[in-house]
């Protein structure tokens, strides 16, 4: 599936404390995506979580407040099928473990380049498109592997 097919169906959120990435991003996905929002705080995330629905969630890990592995946590919690990806610039072998128990799909490793994110995100998209139609019925999307 190509990402100009994917994207276009995707409400993602993003969550970064640095306004060049979010900035960057946002122009980039912006006219790709239904919708691609991004806050700096996983605080300001979780308001917005109280009144929209988003497929995809990008976080960065060190954030002011709460960081990021506890908001993923949170949406694990209160929403298990969206899909979750997680980018750091300090990534250890704890932070892979702890990335399986809060059941994020993807790690990215700063810094990365937004080929980098786009592939991500259309893998993001396939794998929430999967889950959509398992909540809905069946699809005719192949399985991913």
């Amino acid at each position: 599936m190509l990402l100009d097919q994917v994207l276009p169906e995707m409400k993602i959120l993003m969550v970064d404390d640095d306004q060049l990435t979010r900035s960057s991003l946002t122009y980039y996905f912006k006219k790709k995506t239904r919708a691609f929002t991004a806050v700096a705080s996983a605080e300001e995330a979780l308001k917005l979580l109280e009144q929209e629905v988003f497929d995809i969630v990008l976080c960065d890990y060190r954030l002011p407040g709460m960081d990021g592995l506890v908001f993923c946590g949170y949406l694990q919690a209160k929403h298990p099928d969206m899909i979750k990806i997680l980018m750091t610039a300090f990534g250890t072998e704890d932070l892979a473990l702890a990335l399986q128990k809060h059941v994020i799909q993807e790690f990215i490793q700063k810094p990365f380049a937004v080929k980098t994110i786009a592939l991500c995100l259309e893998r993001a998209g396939r794998a929430r498109k999967q889950v959509l139609a398992g909540l809905h019925g069946a699809t005719d999307e192949p399985p991913l592997g």
